[in-house]
């Protein structure tokens, strides 16, 4: 069992999955895995990915998998979710980038507050977005943006609860997250922007 699993649907975003997986490689945490799964794009994006791998000499494991078909981000996920050995699992988008301390900040938050979950903030262009008080389950699915990618998630409280992705062509990640956050016996938050959309 490795800290966290980063899961990485990749599809189309053959311009930005180097600095993606540049960020993910460059991670101050060790004890990660960086989970790609293929969801079959028409750009190239995996032979990039492919390239960077086999060019790698970190300590960081990359696991490769695929989708049957394209079939969308959440089942793309949904396929890293059942390859994940992480203690806890993060999700990156292909077309995103994270700081090099986004996967040691949050498990470390994580672990201090005893939570299932732990989130930071967003940079979108130049801008921050910050996810709304955690501290209060009731509050904040009144108030909150599905900044989804902003948090980890305990690998066995996923497993425990059947969370996964809705198949679905849109809001997979708000009904994702939603039913996260009623699963979890507690959130931790981060006010740092360690995750750029």
């Amino acid at each position: 069992m490795c800290k966290i699993s980063i899961i990485v649907p990749v599809f189309n975003s053959s311009g930005f999955i180097a600095r993606c997986l540049g960020s993910l490689s460059s991670q101050t945490m060790d004890d990660i895995e960086i989970i790609l799964v293929d969801d079959h794009g028409t750009d190239g994006s995996m032979d990039k990915a492919r390239t960077f791998v086999a060019s790698y000499t970190g300590g960081k494991t990359f696991v490769f998998a695929e989708t049957p078909k394209n079939s969308g981000p959440g089942a793309a996920r949904n396929v890293g979710i059942e390859l994940a050995k992480g203690e806890y699992v993060a999700f990156v988008d292909s077309d995103d980038y994270v700081e090099p301390t986004y996967c040691e900040e949050l498990y470390n938050a994580a672990e201090a507050a005893g939570a299932d979950m732990a989130c930071c903030d967003i940079q979108i262009g130049e801008e921050v977005k910050r996810n709304a008080d955690v501290s209060d389950k009731q509050y904040f699915l009144k108030h909150f943006v599905s900044y989804f990618t902003t948090f980890v998630y305990k690998k066995a409280m996923l497993d425990a609860n059947g969370l996964r992705f809705p198949e679905s062509s849109s809001a997979e990640d708000t009904c994702f997250l939603t039913c996260c956050i009623l699963s979890s016996n507690k959130m931790a938050q981060i006010h740092k922007p360690l995750y750029h959309y």
